[in-house]
């Protein structure tokens, strides 16, 4: 990976821009922040109910501190610190806290008359189960009487298991209130429309960078639909890397079966990403009782096309033929009638591998909508700095307006 180099002159002058337009001697969001304050946990690192890594780890942002440097838009930094800086248990009013910062949503929690009302219990077990023991801690132990999810959203409730138990749930001894169709709206995003969701990119996230001022500071959305209109085209993002990952053949199956061994929720960018191709590698070769040799996506591509690792030959084909199913998806779920266009540093390397791979023929496998997806083009983009073209448009489009 290259190394973080310091801001150009020209990201120094859009930067400064920010501060120029915006208020930064306003810090009433601090003190909007740190009202109902109780108590939080030092360090504020979660580990995971296995062990060996954390699910959060906040003490990873300490450097977020002073003015924002040259390379980190000053926007995005004072948002930053808010999250990260504040965290823990807060009072909103008399009998109503949250939990807050320990996950992506915040927990509330009501003070009922014979328990907690918990709404929203997070994304993970680890992290809602460390909200609810510092609240008992803090302001004294209670049963949990009740959840309540506000929407099919899982940062809003999949983390319920760390609250009550599945026995307490099925049994009714905790009623669990969810919108109606929550479970069919769960279903639908989740699973049913799982891979024409997409993937939540890697480049958006950042989640392969070190947290550093020139390096992950936080998070935002990849896949994204480009819709024409009359007043010129619109980019809407999408939430398309949490669905869940769908397999097909006996192989992919296995390796999912095989991922779900540390998590219950195997996702499309577990798979269909430059780690996710490293997932299918190491899962290939645990299936076949054999040790990982490679220890880089590019490693186990150039392995796999110079056919010196049977492993990542394999890895690299499941990788192929997923990346063809959720491809086809999610073009007709989008009606992408315009194309589909590839975008990311592993795919134009193996353009010639994808074509003769099984990626054509598990695009096409859709019943009698192959036919349609025949008409919709797929196109590999080879660009290397698509960040800088988008921005250039994204600025002759503002400057136009």
């Amino acid at each position: 990976m290259r190394a973080p180099k310091p801001a150009t002159e020209s990201t120094k002058a859009v930067q400064q821009s920010f501060k120029a337009k915006l208020n930064f001697d306003d810090t009433r969001s601090f003190e909007d922040a740190r009202k109902g304050f109780i108590a939080t946990l030092s360090p504020m690192s979660i580990e995971h109910d296995k062990g060996g890594r954390l699910v959060y780890d906040l003490e990873a942002l300490s450097f977020l501190e002073g003015e924002a440097p040259d390379t980190v838009n000053p926007s995005l930094w004072r948002m930053s610190q808010l999250n990260a800086q504040h965290h823990g248990l807060y009072e909103v009013v008399d009998g109503i806290y949250q939990i807050r910062s320990f996950d992506i949503a915040n927990m509330t929690l009501i003070r009922g008359n014979t328990g907690w009302i918990i709404i929203d219990p997070l994304t993970s077990s680890e992290t809602s189960r460390a909200g609810l023991e510092l609240a008992n801690k803090e302001l004294g132990e209670r049963p949990v009487v009740a959840v309540i999810h506000t929407h099919s959203h899982a940062d809003h409730f999949a983390g319920v298991l760390g609250v009550i138990t599945a026995e307490q749930a099925a049994s009714g001894e905790v009623p669990v209130i969810a919108p109606m169709d929550f479970v069919n709206e769960a279903l639908a995003e989740n699973i049913l429309a799982g891979n024409v969701m997409g993937r939540r990119a890697t480049y958006m996230y950042g989640n392969l960078l070190e947290p550093s001022p020139t390096g992950f500071v936080s998070t935002g959305l990849g896949a994204a639909l480009w819709i024409p209109t009359a007043h010129g085209p619109v980019v809407l993002p999408t939430e398309a890397g949490q669905p869940t990952l769908a397999a097909s053949t006996e192989l992919e199956m296995a390796i999912v079966r095989h991922m779900q061994r540390d998590r219950a929720h195997v996702s499309i960018e577990h798979a269909i990403s430059g780690p996710g191709l490293m997932n299918l590698y190491r899962a290939v070769c645990a299936l076949q009782g054999q040790a990982p040799s490679l220890t880089s996506p590019d490693a186990v591509t150039a392995a796999a096309m110079a056919d010196s690792d049977a492993h990542a030959r394999q890895a690299l084909d499941v990788f192929c033929g997923l990346l063809g199913s959720t491809i086809g998806d999610m073009a007709l779920f989008y009606g992408a009638h315009g194309g589909v266009y590839l975008a990311g540093g592993i795919l134009p390397q193996i353009r010639e591998y994808l074509h003769a791979s099984t990626f054509v023929e598990r695009y096409l496998q859709k019943g009698p909508m192959g036919e349609a997806l025949a008409r919709i083009p797929v196109k590999v983009v080879e660009h290397g700095q698509l960040g800088v073209v988008g921005a250039a448009s994204w600025y002759l489009q503002q400057s136009a307006a």
